[in-house]
């Protein structure tokens, strides 16, 4: 640790800390870790890292101060820890290997029954159009689909109404901004 007063050991680190935070981002600096004096006059401010792609690292801050004048930034540096620098287990290539072409073979057998089943659906739809009512052609189509009671019908004939059935388009089209 630091051999400096709490106070000023406190403003230098906050200074520090406003330089890693210059470098990494906002949001890049996490808590402070530790500081240790590295030579006369030189102490090494560390600050969690918490930029993507970089756990386990630290934020150092090297502070320069000969004791008359204010604290100086010399460094701001980006180190690995031990944990950081580890390699992940090692696998034999023969097992990666067996690994893609597992991968490949179940990637082709989801194509396939993609195929399979873009098939089927083409032929649902070849059945769906055969029953298809196109209402250019036949507008007689139109009163078979409305079934309208008895008592409707008359009623609008003595109001001198349309029936509310003939205003479906009319919905079914949308309003028209005006």
């Amino acid at each position: 640790m630091s051999s400096m007063p709490e106070s000023t050991d406190f403003a230098v680190r906050e200074v520090a800390r406003k330089a890693a935070v210059a470098t990494a981002g906002p949001t890049g600096v996490g808590v402070f870790i530790d500081s240790a004096i590295e030579e006369e006059g030189v102490t090494a401010y560390n600050f969690q890292c918490k930029l993507k792609g970089y756990p386990d690292w630290r934020w150092s801050v090297l502070m320069f101060s000969d004791g008359v004048e204010a604290p100086t930034v010399s460094e701001v540096l980006l180190l690995p820890t031990g944990e950081s620098l580890q390699a992940p287990a090692w696998v034999p290539w023969s097992e990666r290997l067996a690994d893609y072409q597992a991968l490949q073979a179940e990637l082709e057998a989801a194509a396939a029954e993609a195929a399979e089943s873009a098939e089927s659906d083409s032929d649902e739809v070849e059945d769906e159009n055969e029953n298809f009512v196109d209402f250019d052609e036949d507008d007689s189509a139109l009163s078979t689909d409305v079934n309208e009671p008895i008592d409707a019908k008359n009623d609008a004939n003595d109001a001198g109404r349309k029936l509310p059935g003939f205003n479906l388009l009319k919905l079914l089209r949308g309003k028209k901004k005006k």
